[in-house]
């Protein structure tokens, strides 16, 4: 993973952080890792949280900010998909 993130490193504000588009993101996810998206959220700022997760369970958490900049900021193994449980009415 960390190849991966140096290919896509632009800004220094964290030395684990790789931002660019979202679309060089996302294809490399999808091409070398295998992982694809799993789940997705908007936070009230607009920015858009989503992870990307391989049959392998390894995962990576993007964020795209409003002006369209993305950012690896987590990447792991070891993916565990948890139920959630409805609700007793």
């Amino acid at each position: 993973m960390a190849a991966f993130m140096a290919a896509f490193f632009i800004a220094p504000a964290s030395a684990q952080q790789a931002c660019g588009k979202r679309v060089n993101i996302v294809k490399r996810l999808t091409d070398v890792y295998h992982e694809r998206q799993r789940a997705t959220g908007v936070a009230s700022n607009g920015m858009l949280l989503e992870t990307f997760v391989s049959p392998k369970g390894t995962w990576t958490a993007l964020i795209t900010y409003p002006n369209g900049t993305s950012c690896v900021v987590a990447a792991g193994e070891n993916w565990q998909l948890m139920e959630i449980e409805k609700p007793h009415l």
